[in-house]
């Protein structure tokens, strides 16, 4: 069985996602309802992303500052609309 790797700092679009959420030990949880961008010692950080309903694609342009990220979470069926938006690799 291989082991799954958690991010080491995930953020959320709103607090009441963060409260909801079970969050394993290691995994820092930062609210992000990316309306501004993250300072730059965190966006190094950050690998994972939920991103908000409703989003912009203003918003989505923030992903490219998180030379980190691994993982988006979209609340929409569809995915296309955010690969342009996201860090090379």
């Amino acid at each position: 069985m291989t082991a799954v790797r958690l991010p080491r700092v995930l953020t959320v679009p709103e607090p009441e996602i963060g409260r909801e959420l079970v969050v394993p030990e290691g995994v820092r949880l930062v609210e992000w309802p990316m309306t501004e961008d993250l300072p730059a010692d965190l966006a190094a950080e950050v690998e994972a992303v939920m991103v908000p309903h409703y989003v912009t694609g203003s918003m989505l342009a923030r992903l490219r500052s998180l030379p980190r990220l691994s993982l988006v979470q979209l609340p929409s069926a569809g995915y296309e609309h955010a690969v342009r938006h996201l860090p090379r690799g």
